[in-house]
This record gives structure tokens, C-alpha cells and sequence, in this order.
């Protein structure tokens, strides 16, 4: 079951206007976008909004409740985040990571006040860990003659 999907049932009512505000407050509104990105000259970090809750979390009601609230009362977006790391040349991805608790953004607020630097850097351990395996992959190109 998506976040949209248990929050709408957690709801209880069937206000199609209901749906559409849970719908956009748990990553519609960043569909086909990301929720932040930051470039470097050789990398592009992004965050967005997955549908698929983190591995091993099952919200209690009084959870349920509390999303709900800071979706209707409050205005805040509540969101299942992936983060992915991509090269720049090729846009190939290089690290990703999926938050392990759900983001409750403010609105307005920057990424900096709701993002915890320590799951940025599980993104970045999980990239360098890429980058070292494709640096070896590609170490011995270019260091001998080639030979015709």
C-alpha cells in the first residue's frame, strides 16, 4: 500500500476534494520533478517523492493521525523520500537511498530544516561506494600501449 493510499483510508471520509489534497501533499506535486536537487561540477543529488513506504514501517494510528493533521491543519507536505546521486555525464546513477522514516516538510521550509545530514550521508557512503568500484573497473584504460 502507497503512503497516499493508507493515509486516504486512515481519513475515513470520502471527500473526493479529501483525496486530492492527501494526494498532492504526499508527492503529487512534485510528480515528474524532484523536491530538491544540488549540482556539483561532475554530480547531481536529487531527492523525490516515492510512493512505496520505507522497508519495515507500519505506522500506528496515532502516527496516521499526526500525517494527517500536518497535512490538513498545517499545510505540510508528508513524504516517502528517495535520494539519488547521478553523474553528470550520462545522468548515470551512482548512489540511492531510501530515507528510512517518513519526511514531514513545512511548508516553506528549507531542505536544510527537515532533512537530517545523517541520511545524506548514507546517500553519499552508498555513492562512494559506486565510484570506487567503477574507478576500478576502469583503472588499467589508458596505462599501456595498446598493442595492434
Amino acid at each position: 500500500m502507497t503512503l497516499c493510499e493508507l493515509l486516504v483510508a486512515a481519513h475515513g471520509r470520502n471527500s473526493p476534494g479529501d483525496e486530492a489534497v492527501i494526494e498532492m501533499h504526499t508527492g503529487g506535486r512534485y510528480e515528474g520533478t524532484y523536491i530538491f536537487e544540488r549540482r556539483t561540477p561532475n554530480f547531481l543529488v536529487t531527492a523525490q517523492a516515492w510512493q512505496d513506504l520505507p522497508v519495515g514501517l507500519n505506522p500506528d494510528e496515532t502516527q496516521l493521525r499526526q500525517w494527517l493533521d500536518a497535512i490538513f491543519v498545517h499545510g505540510a507536505d508528508v513524504l516517502s523520500v528517495g535520494m539519488v546521486v547521478y553523474m553528470e555525464s550520462g545522468m548515470s546513477e551512482v548512489g540511492i537511498h531510501h530515507i528510512s522514516d517518513i519526511c514531514v516538510v513545512p511548508a516553506g521550509v528549507p531542505v536544510r530544516r527537515w532533512l537530517l545530514q545523517e541520511e545524506l550521508g548514507r546517500l553519499m557512503y552508498n555513492a562512494r561506494g559506486q565510484i570506487a568500484v567503477l574507478q576500478n573497473a576502469v583503472a588499467s584504460f589508458g596505462r599501456k600501449e595498446l598493442i595492434i
